[in-house]
């Protein structure tokens, strides 16, 4: 579920991030994973997990997790617990994805590729996964990046994300 950019959350809760467009929990829906779906069929060179903590203009890298799989297939989902990563209230996270040859792109629900003649096309997005509706917390992953997940996000992608 998408809300509103911005949005803080209640002293139990953490922002979940994705770029310029926050998909987060409310105070009844404590958002401790992020789900990245690839709606493109992209290569990534590497995923970095940033926090921009309360007050702060600055996004600064938390963790990098490299290269955990190198080819996310169309549709495929990682899930993310951030939950040991140290967030507060009020901080904010997002994910920053590297795909094809270094160009960078913010995987949320709005932003499209990395260079000018991707502007059309969708690279990634992120799911409105919460600690009370997600498949993240059901399951066992053997690396924190390699898990496929079910995705409750809105827009279509040539069928991929749902």
């Amino acid at each position: 579920m998408l809300f509103n950019p911005l949005m803080k959350l209640g002293l139990a809760g953490l922002l979940l991030v994705c770029g310029a467009t926050f998909a987060m929990s409310d105070n009844k829906n404590y958002a401790y994973q992020l789900q990245l779906k690839n709606c493109g069929g992209y290569y990534l060179n590497a995923i970095k997990l940033q926090k921009k903590k309360s007050g702060s203009s600055s996004w600064s890298t938390v963790q990098d997790f490299g290269f955990q799989e190198k080819d996310m297939t169309n549709g495929h989902s990682w899930c993310i617990d951030i939950s040991s990563f140290g967030f507060k209230s009020g901080d904010q996270a997002r994910l920053k994805a590297y795909i094809d040859s270094g160009n960078t792109v913010n995987c949320d629900g709005t932003n499209y590729g990395g260079t000018s003649d991707q502007k059309s096309r969708r690279s990634m997005k992120m799911a409105g996964t919460t600690l009370n509706n997600n498949d993240c917390r059901t399951k066992s992953y053997a690396y924190p990046l390699s898990s496929k997940c079910s995705s409750n996000g809105t827009r279509k992608y040539e069928g991929a994300c749902s």
